[in-house]
């Protein structure tokens, strides 16, 4: 029993110090990226793929940031590029529009010849030679965050993730974004001089080393990592076969077939559980080299008739699922059956895929506000700046505790703060309490005497509650919007939907109101906290105030 325990404090403290030292290393590395990058290759474009033209126009700027900050070389060209009229198309369409929008601007800014003077085909042919010899790092952002709802108006990817930000005291709250850079920054050598591109999540940072990944030439790789078979259920996982190469901390194996949320049973049935009884995790993380990356440049190229198609069957594309299975042979007869699957079979499927599986990775998800909190008071959590450009009062002053992590924020004397809270860009006013387990994100609560109580409570935050501000499309106004930590706003009223922690139809006869106060949809599924009718416009001090339909009950 000792001996186990011992054995799990050392990994935990192994886990600890190899994610400082590769952090660090990583960003370091991402710095001589930016500023040698004659010496230290660096990405020629960096691409975000988004849901809507106003999620665009704001990624945009975050990029502009991002360059000032000198996290990006000015030499790299950066694109926000979103679904065609807003409307999803998936994220392997995403893809192919993406890379086709790359390949617009380096037509529009003169770098490509024509070889036919007038245009046209010769041009095309031109560019996808061109785009060919590229190295491209291509993010995956065009959701909404419905998990991380207060990570909604500023992009999930963007969300602040203050590791080693006490390396740099006066430097901004370090963001998911700058590490997903760092770690990326890393994996830009294993491409060689060989074109190509790499495609990551914006909800994921996959902490591995990157420098010391080995790539097949001309075709895709994706990056895979051990995992238990309950885990496994929830997410894809990868069925390797042929072992081309291995090492102590890596393998390289051609991939034989992927499956999607498997049960035990369909794991042991498609033989992919390995010999220690976990199985292959899909990363998101997908590397294109070489030949496999000048076809998919090409299908790109041509792709906006496919992406059209979509469109107008009201379908998506996924890349994870339809994109990919175009290099996987035991996947082809079920794609060709998929909306336009036989067309990236004659198109793509000339190049198998292989699997790298790292397995030191750690893969840490933000998928919903409990993980964002969890991986600050996990694993990473000696690397957390808890305190960074913010102005808290003495102790004496105030009740906050060292737990609590408090970014680019003012706070007052009187304020109280509880264990293992987040405030992000706020400003709060004495006489506010704000729980263990909550976040607060880009509020100016400055509340008068009016609305103290007998207490000088001016307002609770309870335990395990989000609270943030929206702006309103096509308005000045701004609202509040706030919601349980472990709420799920896409879950539905029929479906175990809850606001508050409280089942909806408690929280409706508690308030007093009927369904169609809030939803004027008539269809249960269709029910959820995501579009509610219960936050109004109103000064901050009603919006703050209890006890009413939009306050917190």
């Amino acid at each position: 029993m000792d001996t186990s325990r011992k054995a799990g404090r050392s990994s935990r403290a192994k886990q600890k110090h190899d994610l400082a030292s590769l952090l660090r290393k990583s960003w370091y590395h991402l710095r001589l990226s930016v500023r040698h990058s004659s010496r230290v290759p660096t990405w020629d474009a960096i691409l975000l793929t988004a849901a809507s033209p106003e999620q665009a126009q704001l990624y945009t700027w975050q990029l502009q940031r991002a360059k000032r900050m000198g996290r990006i070389a000015p030499s790299t060209v950066t694109l926000a590029v979103p679904d065609p009229d807003g409307q999803r198309i998936g994220s392997g369409a995403a893809t192919l529009n993406a890379i086709h929008a790359l390949a617009l601007h380096y037509r529009n800014h003169h770098q490509v010849a024509s070889t036919n003077g007038s245009g046209g085909g010769g041009d095309d042919v031109a560019l996808a030679e061109l785009m060919a010899k590229k190295h491209i790092l291509l993010l995956h952002a065009g959701g909404d965050s419905k998990r991380v709802p207060w990570a909604n108006p500023m992009g999930k990817v963007f969300l602040p993730l203050p590791y080693l930000a006490g390396d740099d005291p006066d430097g901004p709250v370090p963001l998911l974004f700058d590490h997903i850079l760092a770690i990326a920054s890393c994996a830009r050598q294993a491409f060689g001089t060989e074109g190509g591109m790499l495609t990551m999540t914006g909800d994921v940072l996959p902490c591995f080393d990157a420098s010391t990944m080995t790539l097949p030439q001309d075709t895709s790789c994706i990056i895979t990592v051990p995992i238990t078979l309950d885990v496994a259920s929830n997410h894809g996982v990868i069925v390797a076969a042929n072992t081309e190469h291995t090492s102590q901390t890596y393998t390289v194996s051609l991939v034989d077939n992927l499956l999607q949320k498997p049960s035990v049973e369909e794991l042991v049935k498609s033989k992919a559980v390995l010999a220690d009884g976990r199985t292959l995790l899909d990363t998101g993380i997908i590397a294109v080299r070489g030949k496999a990356w000048s076809e998919l440049v090409t299908l790109s190229c041509s792709s906006q008739q496919m992406i059209s198609e979509l469109l107008k069957i009201k379908t998506e594309m996924s890349l994870y699922e339809d994109l990919v299975a175009a290099w996987v042979p035991a996947k082809h007869e079920w794609l060709r059956k998929r909306p336009l699957g036989e067309e990236l079979v004659n198109k793509l499927g000339k190049h198998k895929m292989f699997s790298y599986c790292d397995y030191d990775l750690l893969f840490l998800h933000f998928g919903t506000s409990n993980e964002v909190l969890e991986h600050l008071s996990g694993v990473g959590s000696e690397l957390v700046g808890r305190r960074h450009l913010c102005s808290i009062p003495a102790t004496t002053a105030s009740d906050i505790t060292a737990s609590a992590v408090i970014l680019s924020s003012k706070i007052e004397p009187g304020v109280s703060i509880g264990e293992d809270s987040l405030i992000y860009d706020s400003s709060i006013s004495g006489g506010i309490q704000i729980g263990s387990l909550c976040i607060v994100v880009g509020v100016n609560i400055a509340l008068d005497d009016a609305v103290s109580t007998e207490d000088s409570i001016k307002f609770m935050l309870p335990d395990r509650h989000c609270l943030w501000e929206v702006p309103l499309v096509g308005s000045g106004e701004r609202v509040l919007v706030f919601c349980g930590l472990h709420d799920n706003p896409k879950s539905s009223l029929s479906r175990d939907g809850t606001f508050c922690g409280k089942p909806w139809k408690k929280v409706l006869h508690d308030l007093g109101i009927q369904e169609s106060d809030l939803w004027e949809s008539s269809s249960t599924d269709e029910k959820c906290l995501w579009n509610s009718k219960i936050f109004p416009i109103l000064p901050y001090s009603q919006m703050l105030k209890p006890h009413q339909p939009g306050g917190i009950a």
